[in-house]
């Protein structure tokens, strides 16, 4: 057991928030792309003309400390992205609305 207890004070206290940390996005124009990973980098690119639709949520523990969720609804697929800051993640909607308001402007 006590090799057990060492393994998740480990995973608790040095692995959990080198994951969040890792968590990272670059946002342009037309697409966003996510960072993640400490040991594995995974990236993952989102063309906002592939989304459908988003989300923002948040759970009664992340309203506490300020945080929200994104959820990106693409074609087939979803993209979250957990506790991010409100003003981050209303960045990312609002980019995302706006790649929307211009697409539409263009097509009609």
């Amino acid at each position: 057991t006590a090799v057990a207890v060492t393994v998740l004070s480990v995973y608790v206290y040095f692995y959990v928030p080198l994951l969040y940390k890792s968590y990272g996005y670059e946002l342009s124009e037309d697409e966003i792309v996510i960072k993640r990973g400490v040991l594995f980098e995974q990236s993952i690119k989102a063309r906002f003309s592939k989304g459908q639709y988003y989300e923002l949520s948040n759970t009664p523990l992340q309203s506490i400390l300020g945080l929200k969720s994104i959820r990106i609804y693409l074609c087939g697929s979803v993209i979250i992205i957990p506790h991010m800051n409100y003003s981050d993640a209303k960045a990312i909607a609002d980019a995302i609305q706006r790649h929307k308001e211009k697409t539409k402007d263009t097509t009609t």
